[in-house]
């Protein structure tokens, strides 16, 4: 977050996790469940990817954990890093931070 004003950051931070993530990830959840695996239809497909990259991007930079109420996202993390080429990316990626 680039939020400089440290007040302002931590009631942003509040906010995203009492409003924001309660929000999407109950949808998506509900979303997964009900496709019993994936966001769209019985396959892997770009929104699963999108997703699952952007979740992994904001618990990295804010170092929460957002899926732990949200089972289907939980496992829709684990089913998308497991797929063989993502898994390999993951393993031999460049350190970039």
């Amino acid at each position: 977050m680039k939020e400089k004003d440290e007040t302002r950051k931590a009631e942003l931070m509040q906010r995203m996790k009492r409003e924001t993530i309660p929000f999407y990830l109950g949808r998506f959840n509900k979303t997964a469940t009900e496709n019993k695996k994936w966001l769209v239809g019985t396959n892997v497909t770009w929104a699963d990817i999108y997703i699952v990259s952007l979740l992994t991007l904001i618990s990295d930079r804010t170092g929460m954990s957002l899926t732990e109420n949200y089972p289907a996202m939980e496992q829709l993390v684990k089913d998308v890093n497991a797929i063989p080429s993502i898994k390999q990316w993951i393993e031999t990626r460049p350190d970039t931070e």
